[in-house]
């Protein structure tokens, strides 16, 4: 697993490591922009997996 950059980015490490399993690197800050990851909210459970499938 990788660790999280900061404190709210947990989706983003966890489909870090996902990916990173199929040979594909991107960083936490992509990854959170393609989730919609922000400081206040973090990631919202609708926002998990249609940018990554």
């Amino acid at each position: 697993m990788s660790p999280q950059e900061n404190s709210y980015y947990c989706e983003p490490a966890a489909v870090q490591a996902a990916l990173r399993n199929e040979n594909k690197d991107y960083n936490q800050s992509q990854i959170a922009g393609w989730l919609g990851t922000t400081s206040h909210a973090g990631t919202g459970w609708s926002d998990e997996t249609a940018p990554v499938q």
